[in-house]
């Protein structure tokens, strides 16, 4: 064999393992993805119901999370629901393990199989009216149906299928019984079912059905024929349901009953073992509670919730908690100190335009009016006309945020300082959602040098402080009283000194730094968002990302959704 062959070879088997390894490892990473990614949320997801208990026992939050796990560790509520589960589980294991015994499980298929028989037998009355003869039938057949329940050819069968029923009915409602009351029941039940089973009456019970199961099948052949099969398919669902009989009452023929009751006999002493468990004094109050075969999520989750929870798996920093008076929220910690420090940076350029010194500065004239205002009110009082006026231009003053380029510079200038002292995602989200696009207008208007709403709003408010000064000084008051009265809008017109200071020296410069500053935090968010990769093996990677948050009880990644 030439050396040719042998390259040849190795080439076929290194080039079938990377064939493997691009089919392989690519599934293992985006696994690994995936899990991070439902482990974190369900962490927050914890953390935030746990805040939630934590406040309906103490009426406040905490960001402290040892003081959390110990309080929700410690509540007797909690652990006294975790043991009844378990109590209910204990219980509900031998209930299934005795109904699954095989002459049991035969028993319990039939008479399920035959109630939904019967049920479609009288839910279909209606399409039979026009067909006399198959409906004289269909009649026949569900009387027949009910012999199961009670019959005098094989009565001992009918009572031990009335107690496998119950004993079934009450393993579905095992929550709707105290935990010693469906105890002491069903270990009745199981010792009356170890009673009659050795007597039922299986032959007999194979020779009436062996007569009712042609005499279905022949129903349901003459039935396909008719109209009635084109507006019903209960024809299908009978032919299923009496298949099902059939296998059970041939499976129920062959069965050893001696083996069953060998069974039957074992889980009789754990059922009264464990009867015995709930009246016994460590057991008997919780054992007086209805039964709880699941907790509910939130009761699960504050169960299983260790320190673990509180570390997010991928960057193993802890979550966040932000605490706002009576609102919490919950946040992963993931990428946020890099898109906290990159944000900084990025509004580095815009943190001292000018339009936010003129804006500030107007709104300093503004302050000292109203303030002053609010100071010479007193001296009005008893002139109602005077005061209401005056209160209706205090109000006016609030007003303000309503004119476009004065919202645009103000919630511009609080995304920057709110930049400079937080990283969570579920604050900076919405208000780089809600201020990209007013900051590319503003810049627009800078651009243009378009003021004109700020200034036909402040001209608005200065016509009606110099109606108020007029009003005031054409009022009927005492010369004391009035010279303690100044002229409002003596204070107020500086307003219009800063405007066109503004108009004159804004750089327009200023409009493409705010573009530009735009550009990169959308940027920002979406690399947040969307996450970086980090590559795995030189030609695959894995994604990083963060993964949300729980405000208010809303939680982000089912909003994106």
């Amino acid at each position: 064999m030439g050396k040719g062959s042998i390259i040849f070879k190795i080439i076929i088997i290194l080039l079938a393992l990377l064939l493997i390894s691009v089919i392989a490892i690519p599934n293992d990473i985006w696994e690994e993805e995936d899990q991070m990614t439902r482990q974190s949320r369900h962490n927050i997801y914890a953390i935030y119901e746990a805040e939630q208990f934590f406040h309906r026992k103490t009426g406040s939050y905490t960001e402290n999370f040892d003081t959390l796990i110990t309080v929700i560790q410690s509540d007797t509520t909690l652990k006294e629901k975790e043991e009844v589960g378990n109590l209910s589980n204990e219980l509900n294991d031998i209930l299934a393990a005795t109904l699954t015994i095989p002459s049991l499980r035969y028993i319990s298929t039939i008479s399920k199989a035959v109630a939904e028989m019967q049920g479609d037998i009288r839910i279909n009355e209606r399409y039979f009216h026009k067909n006399d003869d198959l409906n004289r039938v269909r009649e026949e057949l569900g009387m027949n149906l009910t012999r199961f329940d009670s019959s005098a050819i094989f009565p001992d069968f009918c009572e031990t299928k009335s107690l496998v029923d119950s004993l079934s009915e009450l393993k579905d409602k095992i929550n709707e019984y105290r935990l010693q009351n469906a105890t002491y029941l069903a270990k009745n039940q199981m010792a009356n079912i170890a009673e009659m089973l050795p007597t039922i009456e299986v032959n007999t019970v194979v020779e009436f059905w062996n007569n009712e199961y042609n005499r279905i099948k022949d129903f349901i052949r003459e039935g396909e024929k008719t109209d009635i099969a084109r507006v019903s398919n209960m024809f299908d669902r009978l032919s299923r349901f009496s298949s099902r009989i059939n296998n059970n009452v041939q499976e129920l023929s062959k069965v050893d009953i001696q083996g069953s009751l060998q069974n039957l006999f074992e889980l009789q002493t754990q059922m009264e073992n464990i009867y015995q468990k709930f009246i016994s004094p460590q057991y008997f109050r919780i054992s007086q509670r209805y039964g709880l075969l699941s907790l509910s999520e939130v009761d699960s989750t504050l169960l299983n919730l260790t320190s673990e929870n509180f570390t997010c798996p991928d960057s193993k920093e802890k979550y966040i908690i932000s605490i706002v008076g009576e609102k919490i929220t919950i946040e992963s910690p993931n990428l946020l100190d890099e898109f906290a420090s990159q944000n900084r940076t990025t509004v580095e350029p815009i943190m001292d335009l000018q339009i936010f010194d003129y804006i500030s500065k107007i709104d300093d004239a503004i302050d000292s009016t109203n303030s002053l205002m609010d100071e010479k009110r007193v001296h009005i009082r008893r002139y109602s006309n005077l005061l209401l006026n005056m209160k209706e231009i205090m109000a006016e003053f609030k007003n303000l945020k309503t004119v476009p380029i004065y919202r645009y510079a103000k919630d511009t200038k609080t995304l920057i300082d709110t930049i400079q002292v937080v990283k969570q995602l579920s604050v900076l989200k919405p208000m780089f959602e809600d201020a990209l696009n007013p900051m590319d207008t503003l810049a627009t208007r800078i651009e243009n040098h378009n003021f004109s709403d700020l200034e036909e709003r402040l001209t608005y408010l200065g016509n009606n402080i110099q109606n108020l000064d007029s009003l005031i000084s054409a009022e009927r008051i005492p010369g004391r009283v009035k010279r303690e009265i100044p002229s409002f809008y003596e204070n107020y017109k500086v307003v219009f000194s800063i405007v066109d200071e503004m108009k004159r020296n804004i750089a327009p410069d200023e409009s493409t730094m705010l573009r530009q500053v735009a550009t990169e935090l959308e940027k920002s968010l979406l690399k947040v968002l969307n996450g970086y990769e980090e590559p795995v093996n030189l030609i695959f990677t894995r994604t990083h990302e963060n993964h949300g948050y729980i405000k208010n009880g809303v939680k982000s990644w089912e909003e994106e959704a």
